[in-house]
């Protein structure tokens, strides 16, 4: 079995080989070329979603997501327990002194790093985890 993404354009199904050793991979290959293809025409797309099944049996997947239903990265962080975390609503949440602390220690960085160090960082001050 294998995980694919699965295209119906005008009646028509394609399937496209992700690749993919993990869901969290396969949504992220899925998203990025479902948007590649949607950038010049949206009209031309009608519906997507990834599976993980055999080819020659796809009405038999064990998991079907729909490809709308998969977050853009680049808006969402993980927490400790691999949860998905909207990364501007935690930044709103954050301790201001902290937050410009660490901005100017270690500006630029990716959101996922800079939001472990503000955990860690919450937890050394407050004494507790930092939860959204």
């Amino acid at each position: 079995m294998k995980w694919y993404l699965i295209e119906n354009v005008s009646g028509d199904q394609f399937e496209t080989d992700l690749k993919a050793n993990s869901k969290d991979e396969a949504c992220e290959s899925a998203k990025a070329i479902w948007n590649a293809l949607t950038a010049h025409d949206r009209s031309k797309r009608s519906e997507a979603y990834i599976c993980y099944a055999d080819l020659d049996r796809l009405d038999e997947a064990e998991e079907v997501t729909p490809i709308d239903t998969i977050p853009d990265k680049s808006e969402y962080v993980f927490n400790s327990y691999n949860e998905m975390i909207n990364y501007a609503q935690a930044v709103e949440l954050m301790d201001d002194e902290i937050r410009e602390d660490l901005h100017r220690q270690m500006a630029p960085c990716s959101n996922q790093t800079f939001f472990d160090a503000y955990c860690e960082a919450h937890e050394q001050k407050y004494g507790e985890e930092f939860r959204v």
